[in-house]
């Protein structure tokens, strides 16, 4: 099955603010904002939902205290930023 998760509000990185495309109990294609993923069979609007300080996935801990372990967001952030002016600089 191919679930659409759509825009939850914790859990997902900067590049899948729109969302997951699920397969296989693995996450198959991150969404970006406003966009739609490739086929899938279901959808679920995670955009109300009540935010996940812990997320267990296969036996380890995707989520921990709201946040991704290991997850440097100021530095990933900063390295988009980077990488989205190089981009504007070729356009």
């Amino acid at each position: 099955m191919r679930l659409w998760l759509r825009a939850p509000l914790a859990g997902t990185p900067q590049d899948a603010e729109g969302g997951m495309r699920v397969e296989g109990g693995r996450i198959a294609e991150p969404v970006p904002r406003a966009a739609a993923p490739a086929a899938v069979d279901a959808a679920f609007d995670a955009s109300r939902q009540v935010r996940s300080d812990r997320v267990m996935v296969a036996g380890r801990w995707r989520v921990l205290d709201g946040t991704i372990p290991g997850l440097d967001l100021a530095a990933r952030t900063a390295a988009h930023r980077v990488a989205a002016a190089r981009l504007r600089a070729q356009a």
